[in-house]
């Protein structure tokens, strides 16, 4: 690729005054040529200079602070733009006498050849003078080089650190000083703040760039923002791929396609330790405890004991043997129960005195792929007011119930097989308040034996929605919901639901054909159920990406899939 045109030889061309601050403030000092067949309609003028506030024209490319002849000033000579030196000390008198000059040799060769070239035969003009490719990036690279000095040295400000007074009465007398054109625009400024998102530095020369028109790029938006410390293709982003120091607190995880900062929402992305799902962070490494027999720790409330007051933490549990315990959160703890890959461990508790899991009012719990079945007196889970994030697990044939949900809770069943063979009780049992959350997605819920053996019962005043859900029960004289709160999309149930797109099926009786084994807890689908529920959930961006055993859903919007937990 080359740029070609050819070149007037007066001196009062842009690149002899310095490049673009020769300039008028708004414009561009371009090459080629301004006698090009194109030029009069690009809008470069005579001198080279383009009058439009934008980028330079097809064909052109901006020469910001022009083509010196030589890196210093010649012995004798005055400060003039045919040096480095020169150029330097127009652009800031207090910062040129501190220069090394020998750290802009090596792009100095580059546009030296090309001003020789232009200096050769008198500077007659070059009828058919092209500009290569090569010859156009070196004139970038000697642009980047000065906008890295001007950060590096800022204006009036001398070596020890004080206010520098120094001038030089020539620049207040020449125009193209401080009236400079950054890399990718023209906007003139006295601060940062007058410089728009795009352009977002004011470089000493009162010109708004890019922080790609730094060498260090990365230091200069750090310097601009320290939590968007990295520059790509001319932006300041939050993080990029291995590059993640700003993703703290509620936004930890780097999302690549964005360059952004963003919360978790799967426990994966937080290594070791577990997501807070409510809000995005991860919970400390530090504090992640295992859990299970030939462990340190052989019980899930042991491990409890160890987080202090408002502490937060994981616990991962070991093994698939049932074990018996119970647990109460509470004192502002945030706590995360998660299987071991691999395991499925059953938590029971047969003496059924207690719920296995209670969450009071300031307290947080998650799980992930547990079993929490076999309390024979009590509830598998219990949340007065606290939050609790059910995602693919199993809170089944307890006998009062997989989940009560009381008062000012937020909770939140994704995933997840809850209900059976129990008598007289909810499956999911509510009894909510205005302020009560709550939030099924993807679920297969079945009530047991008795009128009260819904799946879903709920009283008081609030609503939620349940969505993509299979709600049955084993009773026929039981109806598998009783809660005017809840609305329901994409559902299936053996009751006509309130909401779109629900489909009511045949009568459930004790799930013969449709489910693998109720009273064992497994609720996925057979052959039979799932040629009766395929297509009936619809997926969309947020749903979860996988059923309860980890096998994928769709992951594309607006695909029919299968509702309740299991994709046969």
């Amino acid at each position: 690729m080359t740029l070609s045109g050819c070149l007037v030889a007066d001196t009062d061309h842009c690149i002899y005054q310095g490049g673009s601050p020769g300039c008028d403030a708004g414009e561009l000092c371009v090459l080629a040529a301004p006698r090009h067949a194109d030029s009069q309609a690009s809008g470069v003028s005579d001198i080279g200079c383009f009058s439009r506030e934008s980028e330079p024209p097809s064909g052109f490319i901006e020469v910001r602070y022009g083509l010196p002849l030589r890196l210093e000033i010649a012995e004798g000579g005055a400060p003039g733009f045919d040096s480095v030196e020169g150029r330097l000390h127009a652009l800031d008198p207090s910062a040129a006498a501190r220069t090394d000059m020998a750290s802009f040799d090596e792009v100095f060769r580059g546009v030296g050849a090309i001003r020789r070239k232009f200096e050769d035969g008198g500077k007659s003009r070059k009828a058919a003078f092209e500009l290569s490719a090569e010859e156009a990036d070196a004139i970038k690279e000697y642009g980047n080089a000065i906008d890295q000095w001007l950060a590096a040295n800022p204006s009036g400000t001398d070596t020890d650190g004080t206010d520098g007074t120094a001038t030089d009465d020539a620049t207040d007398d020449d125009p193209s000083v401080g009236t400079g054109n950054g890399s990718t625009g023209s906007q003139p400024c006295a601060d940062d703040d007058e410089c728009p998102d795009a352009t977002p530095f004011c470089n000493p020369a009162q010109v708004c760039v890019a922080c790609s028109s730094f060498t260090d790029s990365n230091a200069a938006c750090s310097g601009l923002d320290p939590s968007f410390p990295i520059c790509i293709d001319g932006e300041c982003v939050q993080c990029e791929e291995g590059n993640d120091a700003a993703c703290v607190d509620s936004t930890p995880i780097c999302d690549i396609p964005t360059n952004s900062c963003i919360g978790c929402t799967a426990h994966s992305q937080c290594g070791e330790a577990a997501c807070n799902l409510f809000t995005g962070e991860c919970l400390p490494d530090t504090a992640v405890f295992h859990v299970g027999e030939d462990r340190d720790i052989e019980l899930p409330s042991e491990a409890v004991e160890l987080v202090p007051l408002n502490g937060r933490a994981t616990i991962i549990i070991h093994g698939s043997d049932a074990f018996n315990d119970t647990v109460a959160l509470n004192s502002g703890r945030v706590v995360a129960f998660i299987a071991n890959s691999g395991d499925l461990p059953i938590w029971s508790w047969p003496a059924g005195s207690a719920p296995q899991i209670s969450v009071a009012s300031n307290a947080t719990v998650l799980l992930d792929r547990l079993q929490i079945s076999g309390n024979n007196g009590d509830t598998g889970l219990v949340v007065n007011g606290g939050q609790a994030w059910v995602d693919r697990s199993r809170l089944v044939s307890n006998n009062g119930g997989g989940v009560q949900v009381s008062g000012t809770a937020n909770v939140v069943v994704r995933n997840s097989f809850i209900g059976g063979p129990a008598s007289g009780v909810g499956a999911i049992d509510v009894a909510g308040v205005p302020e009560t959350s709550l939030e099924i997605q993807y679920s297969t819920i079945i009530g047991g034996f008795g009128q009260q053996a819904n799946a879903l019962r709920c009283t008081g005043d609030f609503s939620f929605t349940v969505s993509d859900s299979i709600l049955l029960t084993i009773d026929p004289a039981a109806t598998p919901v009783d809660c005017l709160a809840a609305t329901f999309d994409h559902s299936a149930s053996e009751m006509v639901l309130p909401g779109p797109d629900n489909v009511d099926t045949p009568s459930f009786d004790d799930g013969t054909g449709w489910i693998e084994n109720v009273p064992a807890g497994n609720f996925s689908l057979t052959p039979s159920g799932a040629s009766l529920f395929e297509n009936i959930a619809l997926w969309q961006t947020g749903d979860p990406p996988t059923d309860i055993h980890q096998d994928m859903r769709p992951l594309v919007d607006d695909t029919p899939d299968y509702p309740g937990a299991d994709v046969p």
